[in-house]
């Protein structure tokens, strides 16, 4: 095992070290872009809108004393327990103290990276390039400080990898138990270490065929973790979960005759994530006629995509096909559409030669091919490509495999360079140049998906604006994303509710009519109609608009009660904004 590259630096030493500026850059620019965030709108989530609200609300219950939930996990339990202890301990949910954590986490990422290229022989300019690619990827500086569980689960397997390569067949018995409850603890947040652990076990076993009882202690440690969610699932509910049951639907959502890699909204549901989940459990319960828990709805969605690819092994064969593609993708899938609307408000990222994930899917699959002496490098990356790929590509998902496809592109450019110098002609160096060319043309294959992600980017920003109570810079995103796509009507609603905020009655009552010319079924849209009209003392204009509600949704709780109101009263008169519009939340596809 070589040395780290922090090894015996001086004060004198560290102005001509290389590793220790890549490693500073990245404290740097995490911490610029935490400062801006914190002072921009778009640093508190919007509760229920995405994954941020839903880490946040957990984290406060888990802050408050409840660490486990009612019934079986429904989401993988390390990062809130993580986010809840931080915000134990400032007293109150701090989302500044959390993003300096995220920051001093990913930094430490930064600095593992090249401590991981330099133990399989890469030199210290190539491990400081490795390290570069990923402390100044945007996904990575922002995941970093948005109270997302991105950074810790990365910061876990990148340790993971670097404490693992050094096992050997007399490595003491105790390490290789430490291994494997740091393996069991990563698998509490990201569950694509399980088959990483699979996958790294059966390389073991052929490697050190006769010291079996090393991996029944490495898996003795990875169970410890696991059987607290276990155990506390089965009490919950009877039902054997291992860690989460929100697996199944996901798995769902990557394999059905729609599904294209990406995640797509379905059919007659919601596009935002709680609602989502929300109309998933609706349909699922509908279909088998009467409630059911965590699991059972689990095994619902995971039962209807096994159906699917029974059924259709073909398409299926082809749609995981069209997944590893997407994979190594230049192009960036972020669901939460976070880069977009710090770019569109001009927060952040406004610079447009940042780097993508282009150069880390190049060299990753550049050192797969190339790079020698990697052996448990690559089966982590493969390994953990391969839990990805069987739901769906997001940035999110594939940013924790970042980090080791970082390690691997600074061996597979040094591997590249070094084969090249030993080329004596151009004709020779233009031939094993070749795997690298191709690979280029892989990454940069035109996959991006087909939906308008320019308008869906300006409605999200548009939300995100309007509930921090900026009207004017909401109707300004909303204004734009209607020059992109005039049809869409959720732009329209939400150029509504602006002219709402505004007092601007009459133009919120056209936005919303054009809603309902859009979409005639839209309870909202009718229900935001009714106030509108009703400012503009329209009275039985919002009383039928108020009768349509609730003939599209009965459960419509403020549209039943201002109709009971309005009927009990001759008349009414407006109070300025006092009854708020419906809103809608952050949604990931138009």
């Amino acid at each position: 095992m070589k040395k780290g590259p922090f090894n015996s630096i001086t004060l004198s030493g560290i102005g001509r070290c290389p590793c220790f500026w890549v490693v500073a850059l990245a404290f740097v620019l995490r911490l610029n872009f935490l400062q801006n965030l914190a002072g921009s709108p778009f640093f508190d989530p919007i509760p229920g809108g995405n994954d941020r609200a839903l880490y946040d609300e957990l984290a406060q219950k888990i802050a408050a004393g409840h660490l486990f939930p009612s019934g079986v996990f429904e989401y993988m339990p390390l990062y809130p327990w993580f986010l809840g202890m931080i915000y134990s301990l400032a007293g109150n949910p701090n989302l500044y103290l959390a993003g300096w954590a995220g920051i001093l986490m990913d930094t430490a990422t930064t600095a593992l990276i090249i401590q991981l290229a330099r133990q399989t022989g890469v030199s210290a300019t190539w491990s400081a390039a490795g390290g570069l690619l990923y402390a100044v990827f945007p996904t990575a500086i922002i995941y970093s400080a948005v109270g997302m569980p991105n950074t810790l689960n990365t910061l876990l397997l990148i340790s993971w990898i670097v404490s693992a390569s050094g096992l050997i067949d007399k490595t003491p018995r105790r390490t290789w138990f430490l291994s494997g409850l740091v393996a069991g603890i990563t698998t509490l947040g990201f569950a694509g270490m399980l088959l990483i652990n699979l996958a790294a076990s059966l390389f073991w076993l052929v490697r050190f065929p006769r010291n079996a009882a090393c991996l029944v202690i490495f898996w003795l440690g990875l169970s410890l973790p696991l059987s607290v969610t276990a155990i506390h699932n089965w009490r919950a509910e009877g039902r054997f979960v291992l860690v989460t049951a929100h697996g199944g639907f996901n798995f769902f959502m990557g394999n059905h005759e729609n599904a294209s890699g990406y995640p797509v909204q379905i059919a007659g549901f919601r596009g935002d994530a709680g609602s989502l989940l929300a109309d998933a459990r609706k349909e699922a319960e509908r279909i088998a006629g009467h409630p059911l828990s965590a699991a059972e709805f689990s095994k619902h969605w995971s039962d209807q995509a096994w159906n699917f690819i029974c059924s259709h092994p073909l398409q299926e064969l082809r749609l995981i096909g069209l997944k590893l593609l997407k994979f190594w993708n230049r192009y960036e899938y972020d669901d939460l559409r976070l880069l977009p609307m710090l770019r569109l408000s001009g927060a952040a990222f406004t610079w447009p030669v940042w780097p993508s994930f282009a150069w880390l899917a190049w060299g990753g699959l550049l050192g797969l091919f190339m790079a020698r002496s990697c052996n448990l490098l690559k089966i982590s990356v493969l390994a953990g490509m391969t839990g990805i790929v069987l739901f769906f590509i997001t940035a999110r998902y594939r940013l924790t495999l970042a980090p080791p496809l970082a390690a691997l592109a600074a061996a597979g450019a040094m591997q590249l360079v070094e084969t090249l110098r030993s080329k004596k002609t151009p004709a020779s160096r233009l031939l094993a140049s070749l795997p690298a060319i191709g690979i280029l043309m892989i990454v940069n294959l035109p996959l991006s998906p087909s939906m308008n992600f320019q308008a869906l980017d300006h409605y999200n920003t548009a939300a995100y604006l309007l509930a921090r109570g900026l009207p004017d810079a909401a109707l300004e995103q909303a204004a734009r994303g209607l020059r992109e796509k005039g049809s869409w009507p959720d732009l329209h609603f939400v150029a509504g509710n602006a002219f709402f905020c505004q007092r601007r009655f009459a133009e919120a009552e056209a936005a919303y009519r054009q809603v309902l010319k859009l979409k005639p079924q839209d309870a909202s849209a009718h229900f935001n109609l009714a106030l509108a009209s009703l400012e503009q003392k329209n009275k039985l204009t919002a009383i039928n608009e108020l009768t349509a509600t609730l003939q599209i949704d009965p459960r419509h709780a403020k549209a039943g009660a201002l109709l009971l109101e309005l009927k009990e009263k001759r008349q009414i008169k407006p109070r300025p904004v006092a009854r708020l519009p419906d809103a809608q939340n952050m949604t990931h596809s138009p």
